[in-house]
């Protein structure tokens, strides 16, 4: 739910921290899916514009994800 622009999204975010990442999954779709302890998931859709980006931070590096 919410699209991330609006100061409100941030609050669907809440419930999630503090929260150990189980699995991530990234989807053709360059869709991210991040699976956490206590059975919480996120999923982040890019837009196909290629205006929206993120980059994923592991003990691997960087990952920038940019959908076109």
């Amino acid at each position: 739910m919410g699209h991330g622009e609006a100061v409100n999204d941030s609050v669907l975010f809440f419930s999630a921290l503090n929260h150990e990442v189980k699995n991530a999954e990234m989807l053709s779709n360059d869709t991210l899916i991040l699976s956490l302890s206590g059975g919480y998931e996120i999923k982040i859709y890019p837009e196909n514009n290629g205006l929206e980006s993120y980059v994923v931070t592991t003990s691997h590096g960087g990952m920038p994800i940019i959908n076109y």
